[in-house]
């Protein structure tokens, strides 16, 4: 994954967390909010990955960058669509998707510091 990859994934987990701080948000507009942000994040990523295809690396699986984004970016637009439907985990999305997003970003960080350089 690239550094502008890390750098999507851990500022729109962030991002999504202060659109959940605002206090007396209608449902619907958070919900919005969260689909508009999770899509970003995803095409955003898919644009770098498409813009800068890697070099096949082995011992590495060859879907492995683009679903480790979508893992970390997408689960905030279902967590939008669920909370507007009022059913299906609503918020809870939103929880293991800053979880998965920290840790994928915390695996590229490392990736980017140390294994660069072997």
């Amino acid at each position: 994954m690239s550094a502008g990859e890390t750098i999507i994934v851990l500022a729109n987990a962030m991002v999504v967390a202060l659109a959940c701080l605002v206090p007396t948000q209608p449902r619907g507009l958070l919900a919005a909010q969260l689909v508009g942000l999770g899509l970003a994040g995803s095409i955003g990523t898919a644009v770098i990955q498409l813009r800068s295809p890697s070099p096949r690396q082995p011992g590495v699986p060859r879907g492995q960058r683009p679903t480790l984004t979508q893992l970390a970016t997408l689960p905030f637009a279902v967590a939008g669509l669920s909370l507007a439907a009022q059913g299906g985990g609503g918020l809870y999305w939103m929880a293991g998707g800053i979880a998965i997003a920290l840790a994928v970003g915390v695996l590229n960080g490392w990736v980017l510091l140390v294994e660069i350089l072997r």
